[in-house]
């Protein structure tokens, strides 16, 4: 049986050999978000269809080929404007602001920027600095 994929990976495949770089990314990441949107629409269809009770953590449900498992977890993150008010209001009932949050600490460029090669060597020994993926965009001067 040829499916979908196989023939889409027969032609990518082709334009890479072909040398096609440009294109077979473009494509690829035409499929890619194309595919990405579909799952997540497919994924809350199937949720709201098999998982109407759900609780939090693994909900099961039996399904004629198998078991569909849907984990459901919650994100709770900090309201940044709100913060000061309310942590001031935390101290005044004696509830530990410090013990409740975790603090990531980020680099801000623009200030390290304005310290000397010589204290730039000091903080340096804390950072690590890693590549991130490639970020590219094309802007085609004709349409395909």
């Amino acid at each position: 049986m040829c499916t979908l994929l196989d023939i889409t990976k027969e032609e990518l495949t082709k334009k890479i050999a072909d040398g096609d770089i440009l294109t077979a990314w473009r494509q690829v990441a035409e499929i890619l978000e194309y595919a990405k949107k579909l799952e997540m629409s497919l994924r809350k269809e199937l949720v709201e269809k098999n998982f109407a009770d759900a609780k939090a953590g693994v909900n099961k449900c039996e399904l004629e080929n198998g078991t569909l498992s849907y984990t459901k977890t919650f994100k709770t993150e900090v309201d940044e404007t709100l913060f000061q008010e309310v942590a001031l209001l935390c101290e005044e009932n004696f509830i530990d602001v410090g013990s409740l949050f975790n603090v990531k600490h980020s680099l801000v460029a623009k200030e390290y920027k304005k310290y000397s090669d010589k204290e730039k060597e000091i903080i340096d020994r804390m950072l690590v600095t890693k590549e991130q993926a490639p970020k590219l965009e094309f802007k085609a001067q004709i349409e395909d």
